[in-house]
């Protein structure tokens, strides 16, 4: 794990967390809390999509979810330069961040089963 222990919680050492949330937050709310962090990556990507590409409201979210689940069908792809750009920092981001849910999610399942056992 990437955090030390306290009587009451957990420190985390990664950046993201001690920027973004309390130092005693346990493993569900950290789980929360970029579950969070990746519905609002998902909403801007659509926003974004739906007013730079035209694209409909199913059509944008539907690219931002293939596209953070590097599924990448081909169906449909960024046309203008913007949002090749946009593209780009928009995997960069979203991928590192369902990274850190799914090992934030792993971590607390794992937990959870030691405590039960």
């Amino acid at each position: 794990m990437r955090y030390s222990g306290e009587e009451d919680g957990f420190v985390c050492l990664d950046s993201i967390s001690i920027l973004a949330r309390p130092a005693h937050c346990h493993q569900r709310c950290r789980v929360s809390f970029l579950g969070v962090i990746v519905g609002v990556l998902l909403l801007i990507g659509t926003l974004f999509y739906r007013q730079v590409e035209g694209w409909g409201w199913l059509d944008s979210l539907y690219f931002c979810v293939i596209t953070l689940a590097t599924v990448g069908y081909g169906d449909f792809s960024p046309q203008t330069a913007a949002g090749k750009i946009f593209t780009m920092v928009y995997i960069l981001l979203g991928i590192g961040t369902l990274v850190a849910v799914l090992t934030r999610l792993a971590d607390a399942l794992a937990a959870a089963r030691r405590e039960r056992d």
